[in-house]
Formats: structure tokens, C-alpha cells, sequence
């Protein structure tokens, strides 16, 4: 375990529960130890330039997380834990309700999904009976994302030159982006207003030491930065993938001065991602984007990990399907990481 106070000491971090059959060194094949060494976080990055030199520099030189996030087409296999991938135990359907719901997004699963939902960031007492013809992923223990291989390595990277050992999401959704942090030796907390069903049991099959909390993460993320040490509090990231670009700053705003790091999902969105951008550079932040020329050369590898995708295209019916989730559009997803006052 990581010391407390001052700087983060070297440490062990080590990962338990998320192996099975497989022992205490990973899945064969990974490149991965459920051992990873923590070092002292790297001086912070004094402006934005020199945060995106020095996050495309970590990110080249982590071999082991290239391999994961990048497969070669011949490497690739079914299985998550080996590399990076964008389902695992699910159903491709047809009959999803277009916007969150709790507990199943398939309308014939979840007949009465339509009563409790979110759209927009907004959530409602019930949407519209009748939008449930797009497409989703379903299962009882269905675990799925919609977090590009590059944001999966930034994401990492960036954490571990921060000296990051705590992740939390704010967001769920289908549970594998927690996974894959949990995955590669961080300890996470997963928060979600609703919850579905099949990410919710494949955790605590896969990886029982998430912590899942589900409620509002506007009050429930400050709740928990602000029961932190000043130590854990800076060796702790927070990712926004709940409350979106400027809805998000407001919580930002209460534990920015304490966290290592904060990520905003999204922001190249066209809706307030401009108005967005325009905050962090008012408020003087030291942010990078995942669209920065730096990292083309990783965009460039995607390729082959994108390729697993391809196979949905061809069980759609003959008609335009509007996914779930942003699975259809990963290749324009991009992110905003943004150095947060305890990273010194």
C-alpha cells in the first residue's frame, strides 16, 4: 500500500479478485502483472504544452499498456483481460430504448424502462414509450464500453505520471472502463444514477474490489474527496462520464483543488465543447486533448483494436440504427484531461 503524506513513496499495488483461474500474474498472453510497481509522481506539467510532451512521452514508453490497448489483428481473441476490447458477455439488439435507463436497455427485457430514465444529462420521471428501436448491448452479465483504445492509454498514462492510485468514475455505464482501471493495478469507484444490470454482476463476478456506489454524482463524488486525506485525495483522478463538459464543472469546482486529475468525456462535442474549452483557458487549467498532434501516432494504432467493432455492422437490419451510447462513433471520441491542485 501506498504511504501517506508527502509525496507518494514506491510502492506495491497489488491487484486481487480480478484473475480467477488464471493466478497472481495475469491472464497468459497480457503482458500484464496483477503486481505494478507505483512510483513518486513526476513534477506537475507548469503548461498545457508541456503536459501533452510529457503524456505523450509516458504513454510511448509503457510497453506493456501499448500491447494492451493496441493489439495486432493476430493477437486479438474474445477476452478483455488479455486486451483491449469493447464487450464481453453480451447480446447485440435491436429493440434498445434510446436514451439511459435502469436495468436492461433492451426495451423486451425491460419492459418499463421508459418510466425511470435520463436523456441529455437530464433526468426524467419517464421518457418517451415508444423511442426503444435502437441498437444496444444486453446480457445478465454483460460488460461493455465505448472508450476508445487511445483514451484507455491516456487515461492510464496520465494517472501514473500523477502518481494516481485511485480512479473514480462518475458514470458507469457498462462497467468495462472500471474494469480495465482495475485491470492495470488502480483502485476504483464506480458511481452511477442508473445502473444496469448486467455491468453491475459482471463487476462483482470480475472484479469484486470496485467499489459501486449508485446515486447522484454531483453530491456523491464531493462526499467522497472531501472524507479523503489531503494525501489520498491528491493520488486520486476523478473522471466525469456522467455529468458532461459544463454541467460537470460545478463538482468539478468543489474537489479540483485537492485531486491529481480530473477527466471530461466528450469534449469535442459540438453541444458546449467549445464553451468548455474556452473555462479551462479562462481559468488558467493545464489541460490536454486527446486530439492534440501528439498523439496521432497512437490514433494511427488503432486499427486493428477498432477491428473487433466491424462484426456489429454486419448483424444490423436493413435500416439506419442509432446506437446506445457512443460504440458507433468511437474513432470521433475524444476526452480533456485536466491537472488538478494536488498535483504538485
Amino acid at each position: 500500500a501506498a504511504q501517506e503524506g508527502g509525496m507518494l513513496a514506491l510502492a506495491l499495488v497489488t491487484v486481487q479478485g480480478l484473475w480467477g483461474s488464471f493466478g497472481s500474474s495475469g491472464p497468459p498472453g497480457s503482458g500484464i502483472s496483477s503486481t505494478v510497481p507505483w512510483q513518486t509522481p513526476f513534477p506537475a506539467p507548469a503548461t498545457s504544452a508541456d503536459f501533452a510532451a510529457m503524456l505523450a512521452q509516458a504513454a510511448a514508453r509503457n510497453e506493456s499498456l501499448l500491447r494492451y490497448v493496441y493489439p495486432m489483428a493476430a493477437e486479438i481473441v474474445p477476452d478483455v483481460r488479455v486486451h483491449w476490447g469493447y464487450q464481453h458477455g453480451c447480446e447485440v439488439r435491436y429493440d434498445c430504448w434510446c436514451y439511459h435507463v435502469r436495468g436492461d436497455m433492451s426495451s423486451s427485457v425491460n419492459p418499463d424502462g421508459w418510466k425511470e430514465c435520463a436523456r441529455l444529462q437530464t433526468v426524467a420521471d419517464q421518457c418517451p414509450r415508444d423511442e426503444n428501436n435502437c441498437g444496444c448491448f444486453s446480457g445478465p452479465q454483460c460488460i461493455f464500453s465505448d472508450m476508445r483504445p487511445t483514451k484507455t492509454l491516456t487515461a492510464i498514462a496520465s494517472a501514473r505520471l500523477a502518481g494516481v492510485d485511485h480512479i473514480i468514475e462518475e458514470g458507469r455505464f457498462g462497467g468495462l472502463s472500471a474494469y480495465m482501471y482495475a485491470l492495470h493495478g488502480f483502485r476504483v469507484t464506480s458511481v452511477e444514477f442508473l445502473p444496469l444490470d448486467g455491468p453491475t454482476k459482471a463487476l462483482h463476478l470480475l472484479a469484486p474490489d470496485i467499489r459501486m456506489v449508485d446515486g447522484d454524482g454531483s453530491v456523491i463524488v464531493p462526499a467522497l474527496v472531501a472524507n479523503m486525506t489531503d494525501a489520498e485525495a491528491r493520488r486520486t483522478m476523478v473522471i466525469f462520464d456522467g455529468e458532461k463538459r459544463t454541467g460537470a464543472l460545478p463538482t468539478h469546482a468543489k474537489v479540483h483543488d485537492r485531486i491529481g486529475l480530473a477527466i471530461f468525456d466528450d469534449t469535442n462535442s459540438k453541444v458546449d465543447g467549445p464553451q468548455f474549452l474556452r473555462h479551462l483557458e479562462r481559468e488558467g487549467h493545464v489541460f490536454v486533448n486527446t486530439w492534440h498532434p501528439a498523439f496521432k501516432r497512437f490514433i494511427f494504432r488503432e486499427k486493428d483494436a477498432l477491428s473487433q467493432i466491424s462484426a456489429l455492422v454486419g448483424t444490423q437490419p436493413q435500416r439506419p440504427v442509432r446506437w446506445q451510447g457512443g460504440i458507433a462513433n468511437l474513432k470521433k471520441a475524444h476526452f480533456t484531461i485536466v491537472k488538478g491542485g494536488g498535483w504538485k
